[in-house]
């Protein structure tokens, strides 16, 4: 993963975008949300992390998907780190970092946009056609310092890194199945009805 700047456009259709901090894998575009890390169980994974970010050292949380508990990685600016561990808890986690030492419930700036998901699979699981996994993230836009982030009313909510109507479309045939992970990654613990 590399951690760098991105010019986001969560509403498709408009031509104003939202310089923000976010993951990539190495040597592409970043992406919201973050690459996706899916093993199946009893995987050694190998992570490494690089801060491209040149003012802020990145604390990422979560990358020992079901391992260890409110484990971070700090990563300095220019500067790689490397994470290795055996997936052993079949689960969907969520992983996420930060550039100004804030807890998830305080992320609201451009570095909200630095979540993705880890799925460490069964063993014999079966991926289905519409299977999806949704991230869910939140920018406060137009941020007001003199004002406290939970009066802010200027916020762009995403899923997969767009926001409604340009989220995506998903049809699934009368009787078949559809699997939906959710992984709330907002500074917020009720972001949105289903």
């Amino acid at each position: 993963l590399e951690a760098k700047l991105a010019a986001w456009r969560p509403d498709a259709d408009v031509d104003s975008m939202v310089t923000v901090q976010a993951f990539a894998e190495e040597g592409t575009a970043p992406r919201i949300p973050a690459p996706l890390v899916r093993v199946p169980i009893g995987t050694e994974v190998k992570l490494s992390v690089r801060n491209s970010i040149a003012d802020s050292t990145l604390i990422v949380h979560g990358l020992r998907a079901g391992i260890m508990p409110n484990d971070t990685v700090h990563v300095k600016p220019g500067t790689v780190r490397e994470v290795t561990y055996t997936a052993t808890k079949p689960g969907t986690y969520l992983y996420w970092g930060t550039t100004r030492g804030s807890q998830i419930g305080e992320r609201w700036s451009r570095d909200s946009q630095l979540t993705g998901a880890i799925v460490i699979d069964s063993a014999g699981a079966r991926r289905r056609a519409y299977d999806r996994i949704f991230v869910l993230t939140l920018i406060d836009i137009y941020s007001d310092p003199s004002r406290p982030p939970t009066k802010e009313d200027i916020w762009e909510l995403a899923i997969n890194g767009r926001s409604w109507p340009h989220t995506e479309r998903i049809e699934v045939p009368v009787g078949d199945t559809a699997r939906w992970r959710w992984l709330n990654g907002t500074m917020i613990s009720h972001p949105m009805h289903l």
